[in-house]
């Protein structure tokens, strides 16, 4: 499949919430990554397991940062699948209810500045 195909299905099936999606071992690109981590905190037994498959992401995500001279288009896009991941790190590391109610208030506070950028 075209590099454009893949993003488009795995996208899809993220915000469908489809996670029985084999995904390629030897393909990497934003949506992929995404698709994958999601995939990882759906379907993990353990902590672990879903923080592993993050980790790889972060990894896979800024050696494509740092090797590639990326279109504006292609690093934003990059930036948001490290966002996204940040984000969902935040999520899974979070023990209490006071580091939910600390969570939520940098989410407001990062959305507000985000929408501030724009």
């Amino acid at each position: 499949m075209s590099s454009a195909s893949l993003d488009s299905m795995f996208d899809t099936a993220r915000r469908l919430e489809k996670w029985d999606i084999p995904v390629p071992s030897n393909c990497i690109n934003d949506s992929l990554t995404i698709y994958k981590a999601f995939q990882a905190v759906q379907n993990a037994s353990i902590y672990e397991t879903s923080l592993q498959t993050i980790n790889e992401g972060f990894e896979n995500t800024m050696a494509s940062l740092i090797q590639n001279e990326s279109s504006a288009n292609a690093l934003h896009g990059t930036l948001q699948t490290l966002a996204v991941l940040v984000e969902l790190d935040e999520v899974i590391s979070t023990r209490s209810s006071l580091e939910f109610e600390a969570m939520l208030t940098r989410f407001t506070d990062r959305s507000r500045w985000m929408r501030t950028g724009r």
